[in-house]
């Protein structure tokens, strides 16, 4: 079996298997299918704000999701969150997370948490030394979860965002 996947095939292009470590009712998977990518992206947009699906390049950032980026599902009957990232950088050794959504009914419950883990995880056996990203810098409870794992500020930043970042030891 092949070390990046580690999962087994279960439905809509998502594979999983795993049972949650503090929710034994839910499993986590990659996603491989692009139309399972972007109805879960559609289906866990309402925590985003901006609207994710409403941006004007989101046809862009899609494509580059489906080529480029790593997408893991949290899900039991329905999908409770996602994970998007880059672990691909070879030369830098960055690993770079561009979206985590849990939705909003499910938060509190270390579904972030566990994403977030699976991410590192991921990212480590890809060789990747660090682990970074933007959230909008009105978003303080994104920013208490990243700083609560690790994550620190860079001196980076855009108008409506602050670029984070951890070591991945």
């Amino acid at each position: 079996m092949d070390e990046d996947q580690g999962f087994r095939t279960v439905w809509g292009g998502v594979t999983g298997g795993r049972p949650g470590s503090r929710i034994p009712d839910y499993c986590m998977g990659r996603v491989s299918d692009v139309n399972s990518k972007e109805w879960i992206i559609q289906e866990c947009d309402a925590v985003f704000h901006p609207s994710v699906v409403q941006r004007d390049d989101f046809n862009s950032l899609f494509r580059k999701i489906d080529a480029f980026g790593e997408f893991i599902a949290a899900y039991d009957s329905q999908i409770l969150g996602f994970i998007v990232f880059y672990a691909n950088d070879q030369r830098d050794g960055g690993a770079y997370i561009t979206l985590l959504a849990v939705k909003t009914a499910y938060q509190g419950r270390h579904i972030g948490q566990r994403l977030l883990n699976e991410c590192k995880a991921f990212s480590r056996r890809r060789g990747m030394k660090l682990l970074k990203l933007e959230v909008n810098r009105d978003n303080a409870q994104a920013i208490l979860f990243y700083e609560r794992n690790g994550f620190h500020f860079t001196k980076r930043y855009t108008d409506s965002g602050v670029y984070m970042e951890m070591e991945l030891l």
